[in-house]
């Protein structure tokens, strides 16, 4: 496959990759297979890279929200009075649906972050980093360069790949 930034040839290997994260900041990937341009450098995840990246994200953001204290959650009546809201807006609401607001399930009752209420509330936008990352010295950064018709190229025959990912909205 050739590259479209210099018209070098990519080429497949396997390590260790780090991927932003807007709740974890930054995390590794280990032993990925991933695509690198031999001239220019630039990296190219395929598909199924991607959708391991997003599942680990989302296990590893389950996780720690789970270690939150239990105080700061709220229940669905006071979170909708927080956004001027009526419950049922609140549970259909597509950016609380798809993780703007940091949720919690305590049987059976899904339970709202007071913090990213807040957030979510002044800026639309609920999540914040939940933890503080190292990098280690052997991981390789990727910077994932997005085409502006938010597609990644699959091949040189310009065949793009459309995918719903979470990757895409929070670099």
């Amino acid at each position: 496959m050739k590259c479209y930034d210099c018209g070098g040839y990519y080429f497949e290997h396997t390590g260790n990759i780090v991927l932003p994260s807007k709740t974890l900041g930054e995390f590794t990937l280990s032993d990925i297979k991933y695509l690198e341009c031999a001239q220019c450098g630039e990296v190219f995840l395929p598909e199924k890279t991607w959708e391991l990246a997003d599942s680990e994200e989302e296990r590893q953001t389950k996780k720690l929200i789970s270690k939150l204290p239990i105080v700061d959650f709220i229940g669905a009546t006071a979170a909708a009075n927080i956004l001027g809201m009526s419950r049922q807006a609140l549970h259909k609401h597509k950016r609380i649906r798809r993780g703007f607001i940091y949720t919690y399930v305590l049987e059976g009752k899904i339970m709202y972050h007071k913090e990213s209420l807040q957030l979510f509330k002044d800026t639309g936008d609920g999540r914040f980093q939940l933890t503080k990352q190292v990098n280690e010295e052997n991981d390789k950064v990727i910077l994932i360069n997005l085409y502006s018709d938010n597609s990644l190229y699959q091949d040189n025959k310009h065949m793009h790949n459309k995918m719903n990912s979470r990757w895409k909205r929070a670099i």
